[in-house]
């Protein structure tokens, strides 16, 4: 029992953090109360909880049908279970019922660790399982047999995983009760809200360019473009619509992304795409969105120029939204700027980047806290900040001296990774810089932060801010993780993400160039059972070889039989002689040295074909 209740704990262990806490209370406390008690409840009590449980699901999830509540639910009748223990089926029942469990931890990760995981606990509730059937004391060898067991079923395993047919889509699914939390950049800029992504060195996208990977500073990743300000915050807003051009286009460049789930719709692009990938759209302003939510790992492909010219043709109604400011905010900056307006805008910028070259500003992390003016409180008290505090101050500037101006936020360089040449960009390399619009070259590309801090731009955040890089991506360790990542990329690529493509390529590898279902269905069948003919095959001649020794031996025990001494059931080889002799003395030389040399095949070391063949002449002359 308390082998069954630490399987249970230990399979419950890594769904606690989805659940309300009374759930969590509620399973450890039965387990921990069967675990260490022997008290079993009535049976009108143990109903009245197991609906009592159902009623709480339902209240605190709303319906008993979605993913979570479904979980939570089995999670407390397997608890409830453990005081229904009458026997070994019941036992049974709850290994059973823990196997299924096991299962919805990839609800909530696909990782290596949860694998590995899983594994580590089937190996476990198999020895539960052996140990409860057996009836042995000794778990440690109930483990030892269920570490046997799995790895003599791991190549059917493989053989199953490898060539069973992939159909499109899911086989079965359940709603969620909730949405998973996004994560990554969100659609509106504020002070902080990039910053807070700084130090956290979780993959965002892989890049693999077919062609030669651009310069560092030229690797900027264009995600959602902000137009409105309220003072505070940076959004999205409404304008009028127009179709996406590029004109003048040069230095094509051409890549694969696979972008982590993120909960949004935008699909990341080097700046700026030609075109979107399918199942997608680009906006006038050069986002690519996907026609729904990225829930899960996604590949695809684009290419994008790195020298363009975008909105030339702007809409006068567009301009003139790239040009609001919200009333009463910020005059320090409001005067500043309308000292600048009226000049050309090269002199426009030329004047707004030696303001930044002279204030001794200084690219940090920690910014102080801003008031209520946060572009006047930044540009003339504090002169610290982030990207976003460099973006949005140059950008307000720009729009008060009469400039069009918007946000872009997205993702700027990257780290190639040595083990598999991969581009990693981390949330880390968030980043959000300015695009200005001057009339015959369309919108154009300033980066503020580069005036302050251009070592961010040239070789990453990490140089700009040694001390803000997450500890796994300093020193020594950096090789380890990116070690890591290319194995945890192999593993979604070709375990979690092994589908129907990725079967395709393996059949190709082989030479199948064009396969469909029903040639992989039928492949399939044909591999189980060569596999299983190889299986009959390999124990027939196993047994063959063991049985030959027995049969001859049962042939002696059937002409013992005959003359009224059968052998019983229980009943060893020296028992069985020992009796022989006691009622037929005169046969006891002839049956002794049967038996030696019976015990010698069956038992012992060294035997050779001429002892077996012995044996058979003695058993037969008998």
């Amino acid at each position: 029992m308390r082998w069954l209740c630490l399987s249970v704990f230990l399979t419950l262990l890594p769904l606690f953090h989805l659940f309300p806490l009374w759930v969590d209370l509620a399973c450890l406390a039965a387990v921990i109360h069967r675990f260490y008690g022997k008290w079993e409840t009535r049976g009108w009590l143990l109903k009245l909880s197991a609906i009592g449980t159902a009623c709480g699901v339902f209240l605190q999830y709303g319906t008993l049908l979605s993913r979570e509540a479904g979980v939570a639910l089995l999670s407390l009748l397997v608890c409830l279970k453990l005081f229904e223990q009458k026997g070994r089926k019941d036992a049974m029942l709850v290994v059973f019922l823990c196997y299924f469990l096991l299962m919805t931890w990839f609800f909530d990760s696909e990782s290596v660790f949860a694998a590995a995981g899983m594994l580590a606990m089937l190996v476990f509730l198999t020895a539960n399982l052996i140990s409860v059937n057996s009836g042995s004391s000794s778990f440690p060898d109930a483990l030892r047999s269920s570490a046997i067991l799995l790895l003599q079923a791991a190549p059917f395993s493989l053989l199953l995983f490898l060539l069973f047919p992939r159909i499109p889509g899911p086989i079965w699914t359940l709603p969620r009760h909730a949405p998973r939390a996004t994560s990554g950049l969100s659609d509106s800029l504020s002070p902080g809200s990039i910053g807070n992504l700084a130090l956290s060195d979780a993959i965002a996208f892989r890049v693999e360019f077919r062609t030669k990977i651009p310069n560092q500073p030229d690797l900027y990743w264009r995600g959602p473009v902000l137009w409105d300000y309220d003072g505070k915050t940076w959004t999205r807003g409404a304008r009028a619509q127009a179709g996406y051009s590029l004109g003048a286009m040069q230095a094509f460049s051409e890549y694969d992304v696979m972008l982590e789930a993120s909960g949004r719709r935008w699909l990341f692009a080097l700046d700026m795409p030609l075109s979107p990938p399918r199942d997608a759209l680009i906006s006038p302003d050069g986002e690519i969105l996907a026609s729904n939510p990225v829930k899960s790992r996604m590949r695809y492909s684009l290419a994008s120029s790195l020298e363009y010219e975008m909105g030339l043709d702007e809409g006068e109604a567009n301009l003139r939204e790239a040009l609001k400011l919200p009333e009463g905010f910020d005059p320090q900056a409001v005067s500043l700027a309308e000292k600048w307006k009226g000049k050309p805008v090269p002199e426009i910028l030329d004047e707004a980047v030696k303001f930044y070259r002279a204030g001794h500003f200084v690219y940090t992390l920690r910014p102080p806290v801003l008031g209520k003016d946060e572009i006047d409180d930044f540009l003339f008290r504090t002169r610290s900040g982030f990207c976003e505090h460099y973006a949005s101050s140059f950008a307000f500037l720009m729009r008060a001296a009469g400039v069009p101006a918007r946000i872009v936020t997205g993702y700027q360089g990257g780290e190639i990774n040595p083990f598999d040449h991969y581009l990693t960009v981390r949330q880390s390399d968030a980043h959000a810089w300015v695009e200005i619009w001057s009339k015959g070259r369309g919108w154009v590309r300033i980066d503020p932060t580069a005036i302050v801090a251009p070592a961010r731009i040239e070789s990453g955040m990490s140089a700009a801010l040694p001390q803000a890089a997450p500890f796994m991506m300093r020193g020594g360790f950096r090789r380890l993780r990116f070690g890591w990542d290319t194995a945890a990329d192999l593993w979604e690529r070709w375990v979690v993400g092994f589908g129907q493509a990725r079967q395709k390529q393996l059949f190709s590898a082989f030479g199948m160039k064009s396969v469909n279902l029903s040639d992989i269905s039928a492949a399939f069948a044909i591999a189980v059972m060569v596999f299983l003919l190889l299986v009959s095959l390999l124990l027939f001649f196993r047994s063959a070889k063991r049985d030959r020794v027995l049969e001859t031996y049962l042939l002696f025990c059937r002409k013992m039989k005959r003359i009224g001494l059968e052998r019983e059931a229980s009943e060893g080889p020296l028992e069985y002689s020992k009796r022989i002799k006691t009622f037929r003395p005169d046969l006891s030389s002839r049956v002794d040295g049967i038996v030696r040399r019976y015990i010698m095949l069956r038992y012992g070391k060294g035997a050779s074909e001429a002892d077996f063949s012995d044996f058979r002449r003695r058993v037969k002359r008998f």
